[in-house]
């Protein structure tokens, strides 16, 4: 585990926010921002995620349906604000969201960083997901109507640099 600052800031001061079993959240004196500290070193995060994926898989099938539920209710707030179009899900998983996205009339792409997860969605269909982490050149500039990131920024060593890039990807009107 590493002791960092505040992403947003640089600030060192922060309050007990809550405690979880997972970790601590603490809230950043400064700004506000509220972000896990202590947090797990990045190729321990890399390590879990990249970890053998076989046994997780039935259990997020098991989990597609409560999953498109919360799903569905990101999509309907999504589709308040732009019309179906080309979206990216951050963190796809096994493709739960590309499926109801593709549905719903979207044209989907996806990133994971479990390559594995990646190689499942490919398997299903969705051939536009890349594995590992995001970069400049994983997609074009502004060639994306609408990005989710359900269930990811919250994982992230520094989200703020995430938010940069799918801002990069985002269309003029379009939503993250």
């Amino acid at each position: 585990m590493e002791q960092v600052v505040c992403n947003l800031c640089g600030n060192d001061e922060t309050d007990i926010f809550c405690r979880r079993p997972s970790g601590r959240l603490v809230r950043c004196r400064v700004c506000g921002l509220t972000y896990v500290n202590p947090r797990p070193e990045l190729r321990d995060i890399d390590a879990h995620y990249n970890s053998d994926m076989s046994s997780r898989i039935s259990y997020y099938r098991m989990s597609a349906k409560a999953d498109t539920r919360t799903f569905s209710e990101i999509l309907a707030l999504i589709e308040r604000h732009v019309a179906p179009g080309r979206l990216l899900d951050v963190g796809c998983n096994i493709g739960t969201y590309l499926e109801l996205g593709q549905r719903h009339g979207w044209r989907v792409a996806g990133a994971d960083i479990n390559r594995q997860a990646a190689a499942y969605c490919w398997q299903r269909g969705f051939e536009d997901v890349v594995p590992g982490s995001l970069s400049e050149d994983s997609f074009q500039s502004e060639s994306f109507d609408a990005v989710n990131l359900a269930d990811v920024i919250e994982h992230l060593p520094d989200p703020l640099c995430l938010l940069r890039l799918v801002h990069r990807y985002t269309s003029p009107g379009g939503v993250i």
